[in-house]
């Protein structure tokens, strides 16, 4: 097996609402190696992007750009906590 060991991982499990106007609504269910952290949400967070962003489809889903996301289709989403000790790619898929 390569990579980090699922005990030592988070799994995830939620949704996040786009409001099309900067903000976005998220929940999650988290399972930890600790145990089991339910309904983790955040209300209100903002969100940027631009047509000139390079590479194309780059955005931030938070304020200070920390948390660095990339649209690769109408329907798929991903970001990468790039400040956290242990960042983690995130996929969001409809």
């Amino acid at each position: 097996m390569e990579g980090a060991q699922a005990a030592t991982r988070t799994i995830a499990s939620g949704a996040i609402t786009f409001d099309g106007h900067g903000s976005y609504s998220a929940t999650e269910d988290d399972s930890t190696p600790t145990g089991l952290a339910p309904n983790q949400s955040s209300s209100n967070a903002s969100y940027s992007s631009s047509a000139t962003a390079v590479p194309s489809g780059r955005g931030a889903l938070d304020s200070s750009g920390q948390t660095v996301a990339y649209i690769l289709s109408p329907t798929k989403l991903i970001y990468l906590e790039t400040a956290a000790a242990k960042p983690r790619v995130v996929v969001l898929e409809k």
